[in-house]
């Protein structure tokens, strides 16, 4: 049986829920009426008709990269360079910035071609994995692309 509440946080009065959840409480911050607005306004102003094959090339991109969400796969840039920042402070250093060579133009990326070679590199995949099962082979471990850098001496949690 979920129960409605109000919280105070950020100097601010939100709308919660809060229900059961395994061994202990959920709370979910929810929207005031007022808050809410109706998704046909965002769409009203469109006018443009999409691209036929811009529309099957991204179907069919979704449809092959989708599947269960994992957390643990997607990187959270920000809390990672707050980390290093917060590290930076600690050790008393000055920071790592990596810039741009002076004069490099920005790379600018056709989006169709992009997609079509991700399309094209996903099946090249497929078939490599399906020639290495049949071969007896285990398929490549999926994981980061990098490794993942780390300091020697103690760390620090800043609560």
């Amino acid at each position: 049986m979920p129960a409605i509440g109000q919280l105070v946080m950020n100097e601010r009065e939100h709308l919660v829920g809060i229900m059961p959840h395994d061994k202990g409480l959920m709370l979910v911050i929810l929207r005031y009426a007022d808050e809410v607005r109706s998704a046909e306004t965002y769409f009203d102003g469109i006018t443009a008709k999409p691209n036929a094959d811009a529309v099957a090339l991204a179907t069919k991109l979704i449809k092959g990269t989708s599947g269960p969400f994992r957390p643990e796969k997607m990187p959270d840039q920000y809390a990672a360079a707050l980390r290093e920042l917060v590290q930076v402070k600690i050790e008393q250093r000055a920071p790592e910035v990596v810039m741009n060579a002076k004069g490099e133009a920005p790379k600018v990326i056709n989006i169709m071609a992009a997609l079509k070679e991700s399309i094209q590199a996903k099946g090249r995949a497929k078939v490599r994995d399906a020639v290495r099962k049949r071969s007896g082979k285990p398929p490549k471990e999926e994981g980061r692309s990098t490794p993942v850098r780390t300091r020697p001496g103690a760390r620090r949690s800043v609560h």
